[in-house]
């Protein structure tokens, strides 16, 4: 979507709406943005809202195929007092070729850490 300067950086604002199958969204000057630090980068996540940031026991995690027979870049999902929380490995999100965009996008000779 574009880039986002924070403490001196350029970070990477990604829409992951397409790739859950979501109906565009337009974003303006009051949209939400996450900001996430992979192994490999960090960069942020356009989203509809946030509601908060919880602390989950490792073991009350089931295994992503416990809910999906291919649960692709879910990694696990755990119930919470309204519903189920899917988990997802945002790194299994972006395939090499994003990698690659995001990095020429910011100028970074290699992905941030």
């Amino acid at each position: 979507m574009g880039l986002l300067s924070v403490q001196g950086g350029l970070l990477p604002v990604v829409d992951l709406r397409r790739r859950l199958r979501l109906p565009d969204c337009e974003y303006g000057v009051a949209a939400h943005l996450l900001i996430l630090r992979t192994p490999r980068r960090r960069l942020a996540i356009a989203t509809d809202e946030v509601q908060g940031v919880s602390e989950i026991d490792a073991d009350s995690v089931a295994p992503a195929s416990t809910v999906l027979a291919d649960g692709g870049p879910m990694t696990g999902a755990v119930s919470v007092s309204d519903g189920i929380l899917l988990i997802h490995d945002i790194e299994a999100f972006l395939s090499p070729e994003e990698e690659s965009q995001l990095t020429e996008a910011t100028g970074e000779t290699e992905p941030s850490r």
